[in-house]
C-alpha cells in the first residue's frame, strides 16, 4: 500500500472515532517515511480527540525532532504544553520549552505555568521550594543565601522566565520574595559576581509583576536608605541597584535619568532599558495618540482612571498569527464547519478592537487577517501608550491607537469587517448598551468576537468581592499586597481560595483588574442568547474553550458536531460550572 493510501485509511478510521486504529496506521507510516510531516500531524490530531494530550505532547516532541522545517510543529508543542505539569526534566526538554518561549506565535504568559512546573522539577529547586515554607526566613546567612543564589541561577529556564512571565504559584513566589529580602539583607558582604544574574532576573520580575511580592516595613527602611545613598560609580554599584529595582521601578526615581547613559554590566543593561528607558518612551508616546471621541460617562470616567494607574496586562513579547486567516475559515474554525462567515472588501479587512488595553489583542489581529488595517481604542492614555510602543518595537504595521469610549463610538464613519471586545462590556455601565453601538459598526456578514465573565465561573471572584467589601481594602498596590498575603493565607477550602489558581491573582495591575474592578457584569448563557436575538446577531461558536471542555462537551451532545446549540451549553454548564473560566469567549456573525 503506497503512503498516500495509507494516509486516507487513516483518516476515513480517525473520522469514525477509530483512534487506536488510526494511530496505528499513522505510526506505520512515520516507521516507513520518518519525516512524512502529515503522518504525524494526523497522529498528533488523532491522540487530541481521543482525549489523550500527553501522548499528543510526547507524538508533538517526536515531530519537531524528525520534521526540524516544520515549524508548526513547535506551535502545536505549546499549545498542548499549556495544559501540562512536566514532573520530570532533562536537558532535551529544557532546549525545547526555550525554544518555545522565543517562538514567534507563543506568548509566554500562555505556557507559563507548564514552564514553572518544569522549572520546579529540577532537584535544586525542588528543594528550595521545599524549604520556602510560610513565615520561614532560610536566608539569614550569606553563605545560605549565596548557595541558593548559585542553585538558581544555574536553571536557565528560570532566569529566561523571570524576564518574560509573572510567576504564578504560591511557593515560588515564597521562594522569591525569600531570596529577595536575603539579597537586601546580606547586599554589603555579598560578591557581586555571582549574585548579579540572579539579583538583575529577579528586579525585571518584580517590574513585571508591579511589585506585587509582600514587603515587611522593616525591608522598605532598608530600601529607602538604599535609594537615598546610591552612587552610581561605587564599586558596589551594579548589584545595589539591581536589588533596588526589585523593590522599587527604577524610573520613578530621582537619580533615573542618570542610569540610561551609565556602561552598566550586560545584566543591568536590559534591566535599565525595562525599568528606564521603556517606561520613559511610553511618557513620550502618549502624546501621539489622538482622542476620537469625548469619554463623559461616569463609569467610563472611573475605569479610565483605573487603566491610567494600573494598565493591564503587562508583558515583554506578544503572539503573532502564524498565518493569515480569512473570516470565512475563522468562522469554519468556530463552528465546526457548520458556518462560514462574510467576505471582506477587497484585499483589506478592516479591524476594530474595541478596548485593546496594553496591545496584545491588536497586534495579534493585524498579524491574523488579510490585509489587516486596525483601529484600536482604550480609554487609558497609559494602555495605549504601552500598546503602541510594544508594536512599534516588535515592528508590526496596521495599527492605529486612538482614545474613544465604546458609547461613544456610534459616531464613527467607519465599518469593520471584523469587531474584537474582549473583556470590556462587562465593565460597562449598561453592557447592552454598547454591544449594541458595536453592532451597528458591523459590517453585513461581519465577524463580532465577544468576551464576557460566566455568572457560573466567577463564583470564587465573586466570594472574594464580598470579602474585599468586608475587611475594606482598597485598590491600591499596597491593599492588594496585603489582601493577596490574606488570601494566600486562607485554608483550602475557603470559597475565596479558588482565586489563586487565576494567573490574575499575581500581579498588581491584573488582580486590580480580575478583583478590584470598579465596575463589573456577569453573564449567562441565557442572557447572552437573548442579546444576541434582540442585536439581530448569530452565534457562531466558542473560541478558546479548553480542550478537555471541547472534548467532554462533544462525548456529551454528538449531534451537535458544531457546537452551536446554546441550549446544549447550558446543560452543560450546569454540570461543569468552571467551564468558561476564561470567560465566554465566542463568535457572532451579523446576516448579509
Amino acid at each position: 500500500m503506497t503512503i498516500e493510501a495509507m494516509l486516507a485509511s487513516g483518516r476515513r478510521l480517525r473520522q469514525s472515532g477509530q483512534f487506536d486504529a488510526a494511530a496505528v496506521g499513522f505510526e506505520r507510516i512515520i516507521t516507513r517515511a520518518p519525516g512524512n510531516a502529515e503522518a504525524h500531524r494526523h497522529l498528533i490530531d488523532t491522540m487530541r480527540q481521543a482525549g489523550r494530550p500527553a501522548d499528543a505532547l510526547a507524538c508533538t516532541r517526536r515531530a519537531i525532532d524528525l520534521c526540524p522545517a516544520e515549524a508548526d510543529f513547535l506551535q502545536d508543542f505549546a499549545e498542548l504544553a499549556a495544559g501540562f505539569r512536566f514532573t520530570r526534566v532533562d536537558e532535551a526538554l529544557v532546549a525545547l520549552l526555550l525554544r518555545m518561549l522565543d517562538h514567534p506565535g507563543v506568548q509566554p504568559a500562555f505556557v507559563g505555568a507548564a514552564v514553572l512546573s518544569a522549572v520546579g522539577a529540577d532537584p535544586a529547586i525542588a528543594g528550595l521550594l521545599t524549604a520556602a515554607r510560610p513565615g520561614a526566613r532560610p536566608f539569614r546567612s550569606a553563605d545560605a543565601l549565596a548557595e541558593a543564589v548559585a542553585r538558581l541561577t544555574a536553571n536557565r529556564l528560570l532566569l529566561r522566565y523571570l524576564g518574560l512571565i509573572p510567576v504564578c504559584d504560591p511557593a515560588f513566589e515564597r521562594l522569591l520574595t525569600q531570596v529577595r529580602r536575603g539579597l537586601l539583607d546580606h547586599l554589603a558582604i555579598l560578591p557581586a559576581g555571582p549574585a548579579l544574574a540572579f539579583a538583575a532576573a529577579l528586579a525585571s520580575q518584580c517590574f513585571i509583576n508591579e511589585y506585587v511580592f509582600r514587603e515587611t516595613g522593616q525591608e522598605t527602611a532598608l530600601v529607602n536608605g538604599l535609594v537615598a545613598g546610591f552612587d552610581a560609580g561605587s564599586a558596589t554599584a551594579p548589584l545595589t541597584l539591581a536589588v533596588i529595582a526589585a523593590y522599587r521601578p527604577l524610573h520613578r526615581l530621582d537619580f533615573a535619568a542618570r542610569l540610561a547613559g551609565h556602561d552598566w554590566p550586560p545584566p543591568l543593561g536590559d534591566l535599565v532599558r525595562l525599568q528606564v528607558a521603556e517606561p520613559l518612551a511610553e511618557a513620550r508616546l502618549r502624546d501621539e495618540i489622538r482622542p476620537i471621541t469625548a469619554i463623559d460617562d461616569a463609569v467610563s470616567v472611573a475605569v479610565r482612571a483605573q487603566y491610567e494607574d494600573n494598565p493591564y496586562p503587562r508583558w515583554t513579547r506578544p503572539a503573532l498569527a502564524p498565518a493569515r486567516r480569512p473570516v470565512r475559515d475563522l468562522v469554519a474554525a468556530m463552528s465546526g464547519g457548520m458556518m462560514a462567515g462574510g467576505e471582506s472588501g477587497g484585499s483589506r479587512t478592516e479591524v476594530l478592537v474595541a478596548g485593546c488595553g496594553t496591545g496584545l489583542q491588536s497586534i495579534w489581529a493585524a498579524t491574523l487577517y488579510p490585509g489587516a488595517s486596525v483601529l484600536a481604542i482604550d480609554l487609558s492614555l497609559t494602555s495605549l501608550a504601552y500598546a503602541l510602543r510594544q508594536t512599534r518595537g516588535h515592528r508590526v504595521e496596521g495599527i492605529e491607537y486612538a482614545q474613544a469610549d465604546i458609547l461613544e463610538l456610534g459616531t464613527l464613519d467607519r465599518r469593520f469587517d471584523v469587531i474584537e471586545c474582549g473583556g470590556v462590556l462587562h465593565h460597562l455601565a449598561d453592557p447592552l448598551a454598547g454591544w449594541r453601538v458595536l453592532a451597528g459598526l458591523l459590517k453585513p456578514g461581519g465577524l463580532m468576537k465577544i468576551a464576557l465573565y460566566s455568572q457560573q465561573a466567577r463564583r470564587a471572584e465573586v466570594a472574594a468581592r464580598r470579602f474585599i467589601a468586608k475587611k475594606g481594602y482598597t485598590g491600591t498596590p499596597s491593599d492588594i499586597r496585603r489582601f493577596r498575603q490574606d488570601v494566600l493565607a486562607l485554608p483550602p477550602g475557603h470559597a475565596v481560595a479558588p482565586v489563586t489558581e487565576s494567573a490574575d491573582f499575581y500581579t498588581t495591575s491584573a488582580c486590580r483588574d480580575h478583583l478590584f474592578h470598579v465596575q463589573e457584569h456577569r453573564f449567562t448563557l441565557a442572557r447572552i442568547e437573548a442579546a444576541l436575538a434582540e442585536l439581530e446577531l448569530r452565534f457562531c461558536g466558542f473560541y478558546f474553550l479548553e480542550s478537555d471542555v471541547a472534548a467532554d462537551f462533544g462525548r456529551r451532545f454528538p449531534d451537535d458536531p458544531g457546537m452551536l446549540s446554546l441550549e446544549n451549553w447550558r446543560t452543560f454548564e450546569s454540570d461543569h460550572p468552571l467551564a468558561f473560566r476564561q470567560m465566554y469567549q465566542f463568535g457572532a456573525l451579523k446576516p448579509a
